[in-house]
């Protein structure tokens, strides 16, 4: 490094952002269940010293002395390094929120679903945009004070080549130790350090163990012994779907069918004060109620893949790269069903219109309105103008998706029926010791103004007589947490307890006796039924499903459910995760972390429903 008084400056203003993101990035161990034990205490610490100083480094190398070389006068290079360091402090407290509530970092692809449908996924107060705007002009203050310091340091020649010198021979040898630590980890799978690790922002240590296989230096079945566990997600195989050609029995008449699917509909959310219309809806004739089960995620992309196509969302990336669409999507278009898809939130993220939807003619992709409110609003009005146009002689399929509950929206006046009520929503203020019933009674308000909606649904098909030769599926893509288990989980996505993943399901079927089942049963399970019951296929659920159908009790000891960044294995007393890395953690039904080994009991099973659907 040159060593006139920019550079100087430069490197000094570095290091003390450098201080200041090993600070900002020691608050994560709070979330590290396993810091515990001497060597991952012993790791931990250089981990973050050498990982914090890196990215100020990049930052440095890759914006800030660019600028001296271009000969940029002194005072604009203050400015611009002012402004880039406060963007980046800003996304690192950015970050911490996010994973204080859903244990997911900022990435590509949360950043790519802000950008083309944040006003459908994410839903920020003005008062959030407000005080993101106040800690934002703090940080600017702080980058600007730490840059007077930078000059008052370089002034006082208290950084000589020596301190200097000292300063990066620290900073290697922290670096060195933690990556050394976390590749001899990753070869023999010490979790406890791999479970640090994945907690850390903008930290990727060394791994080597693909280096050691390939020349032959180690035997990973024997140094691991079964440690790691990974689903098979090959987003480039060849799909084997179905196994067989689909054989069905003539039938006379066709059943119409009806899917309404409540966002972030959780399972103790059907009662008569919360939903009343669909409270009532489940005392009449031909209505199965299942009161043990599960979404297929914790999201709504591999909620509604798993209720649609009948497999485990380990399989999405694969579908969507092939843009293949479900069997049963296939078949009612084959039969000449008249097709009408009303979802309040768009589909093209996630791109159901490539996926679930992808031959439906004409397809509504999205609705209007500026609210969730109005735009499920929007959608129930135009399912109402597609039935009033139905040609009677032919079966009819629609979906309806409604989103107020996603987004805790209600119209302007319509009533706030439970009380203490939330008025403003403001994330910021969501912690460990945050008093959740006023949210969750702003939540419970959305979901008796979305049931309203499906109160007119119903109505619409008693006062047509459609109810007799109509299947009806009510269900919620992913349930919906408010921090039950207390772990500062809030909303959905950041875990697999029953708060995020089981969901109310009722069905009217025509020609079955009404019937409650309090067995588990899973969205992979929905399509066997229909495609068995409804349309009458010859083939067995095997051949194009991972369920069973709902009717016959499956006896299923485990489920699998997944998310958009890992997928896990559901038992009846644990949780196990799997990461892309292959570390996995056992968790009780409470997120606490188990010293337990996988239940290798059911391994092969699950690896084999995972896989066969690949060539």
């Amino acid at each position: 490094m040159n060593q006139n008084p920019t550079s100087k400056y430069i490197f000094t203003f570095t290091i003390l952002n450098g201080i200041v993101l090993f600070l900002l990035m020691l608050r994560y161990a709070k979330y590290m269940n396993f810091v515990n034990g001497f060597e991952t205490v012993l790791y931990l610490v250089p981990a973050v010293f050498g990982n914090a100083f890196l990215v100020s480094f990049i930052v440095a190398i890759l914006f800030f002395y660019p600028l001296s070389l271009l000969k940029v006068s002194k005072k604009n290079i203050s400015i611009w390094m002012i402004l880039i360091a406060s963007i980046g402090i800003l996304l690192i407290l950015l970050d911490f929120e996010v994973y204080a509530q859903y244990k997911i970092h900022l990435n590509g692809i949360i950043f790519k679903m802000f950008v083309k449908a944040g006003n459908e996924i994410f839903h920020f107060s003005w008062f959030s945009w407000m005080i993101t705007g106040i800690i934002a002009v703090i940080i600017f203050i702080m980058e600007y004070f730490l840059s007077i310091i930078s000059n008052k340091i370089v002034e006082g020649k208290i950084i000589t080549k020596k301190v200097k010198r000292i300063f990066l021979i620290v900073w290697l040898l922290a670096f060195l130790s933690g990556n050394f630590l976390h590749a001899k980890a990753d070869v023999i799978v010490e979790r406890p350090i791999l479970s640090v690790a994945r907690h850390l922002p903008l930290y990727y240590p060394l791994t080597i163990k693909r280096f050691l296989t390939k020349y032959h230096l180690i035997d990973l079945s024997k140094i691991q012994k079964h440690k790691t566990f990974k689903f098979k997600e090959n987003k480039n195989a060849v799909l084997d779907y179905p196994k067989h050609k689909l054989l069905f029995k003539e039938q006379n008449d066709s059943l119409n069918i009806v899917f309404i699917v409540l966002d972030c509909w959780r399972f103790d959310m059907l009662t008569k004060e919360i939903t009343p219309n669909i409270y009532q809806f489940i005392k009449e004739k031909n209505i199965l109620k299942f009161n043990k089960h599960y979404s297929g995620g914790n999201g709504t992309r591999i909620g509604i893949f798993t209720l649609f196509y009948g497999l485990y969302g380990t399989y999405w990336n694969a579908f969507s790269d092939e843009q293949i669409p479900p069997v049963l999507m296939d078949e009612i278009i084959k039969r000449n069903y008249q097709v009408g898809i009303f979802a309040s939130a768009t589909l093209t993220i996630p791109p159901f219109n490539r996926t679930i939807f992808k031959n439906v003619p004409n397809l509504r992709t999205e609705s209007k309105g500026k609210t969730a409110s109005e735009k499920d609003i929007n959608a129930l009005e135009d399912w109402k103008v597609f039935m009033n146009k139905l040609n009677n002689k032919k079966p009819f399929f629609s979906f309806l998706f409604f989103d107020s509950i996603h987004a805790y929206d209600i119209p302007k006046n319509y009533p706030k029926k439970f009380k203490p009520y939330w008025e403003r929503v403001d994330h910021v203020k969501l912690n460990n010791n945050f008093n959740p019933l006023p949210y969750k009674n702003r939540y419970k308000t959305s979901a008796n103004f979305v049931d309203s909606l499906v109160g007119d649904i119903l109505n619409v098909l008693r006062n047509k007589n459609l109810l007799k030769k109509t299947v009806v599926i009510i269900t919620g893509d992913h349930g919906e947490e408010f921090n039950e288990n207390k772990k500062n989980y809030w909303g959905h996505g950041g875990n697999y307890t029953k708060y995020e993943v089981q969901v109310p399901l009722i069905i009217h079927l025509p020609g079955i006796k009404s019937k409650e089942y309090n067995y588990w049963t899973n969205h992979t399970d929905v399509v066997p039924t229909i495609m068995e019951n409804v349309l009458h296929i010859k083939n067995p659920p095997e051949d194009y499903s991972n369920g069973k159908t709902l009717l016959k009790n499956p006896n299923r000891k485990w489920m699998v459910a997944g998310g958009y960044f890992n997928y896990s294995i559901i038992e009846k007393n644990t949780i196990t995760l799997s990461f892309p890395s292959g570390a996995y953690e056992v968790q009780d039904t409470s997120c606490n972390v188990l010293d337990k080994d996988i239940n290798y009991k059911f391994l092969k099973d699950i690896l084999n429903e995972t896989s066969r659907f690949y060539k």
